[in-house]
């Protein structure tokens, strides 16, 4: 009886001692396995945080290319060369045109160098300023922008500034209906509108109807 109880319990504690070395070998692996594929997968998250970065980075290669868009919108370009061209700030019509002349604003402006006889109907002695928009079209022997803007001074017979003759492309084409044309002398009013056929006539013969030399002299 002794031996039979003894031989199972012998047994019996021989395989517990077996499933307890298998535990320790292989049921060990296992935790630290799952331990590794835990930090793999912690790791592999921390990849898709990654891969958020990424994507990040493809919101900031969008921002790049909306830059270049922006970027295109400022190099306004006619005929594939860049236009200064800041649009028509020049008021079109007679009542604010004229406070506006008198501020003298333009004569920043590009400029010829002094008063001298006109070639046209403008009274005598004229001077000629062109804004940057106008300066630039002219300069690459492009199509004239909307904005660009000449305005001449007219000093009669003598050096007094007596009035002026403003022309300011108002859309993009050609004909006299892209131009508004204004003029005053001595408190007159000659012209002030769009597609004026008396300044239109007399300036047909121009570079979309600019008539002065260019360079300016």
């Amino acid at each position: 009886m002794t031996h039979g109880v003894s031989l199972p319990l012998a047994l019996t504690t021989l395989v517990c001692l077996s499933t307890l070395a298998c535990n320790d070998d292989g049921g060990g692996d296992p935790p630290g396995s799952e331990a590794g594929e835990g930090d793999g997968d912690g790791d592999g998250d921390t990849g898709d945080t990654g891969d958020g970065d990424g994507d990040t980075g493809d919101g900031d290669g969008d921002t790049g290319d909306g830059d270049g868009d922006t970027g295109d919108g400022d190099g306004d370009t006619t005929g594939g060369i860049p236009i200064p061209c800041p649009g028509s700030f020049v008021p079109l019509n007679e009542a604010a045109l004229i406070p506006w002349l008198e501020t003298g604003e333009y004569t920043s402006w590009l400029a010829e160098s002094s008063v001298h006889a006109g070639a046209g109907p403008h009274f005598g002695g004229v001077r000629t300023f062109v804004d940057a928009c106008l300066e630039g079209s002219l300069n690459a022997d492009a199509a004239r922008p909307p904005g660009a803007t000449a305005i001449k001074e007219l000093y009669g017979a003598g050096d007094q500034l007596l009035g002026w003759a403003v022309m300011v492309k108002v859309e993009a084409g050609e004909g006299a209906n892209t131009w508004y044309w204004f003029e005053v002398y001595q408190d007159t009013i000659y012209a002030d509108g769009v597609g004026l056929g008396l300044c239109a006539g007399c300036h047909s013969g121009g570079d979309d109807f600019f008539l002065s030399p260019w360079p300016l002299q």
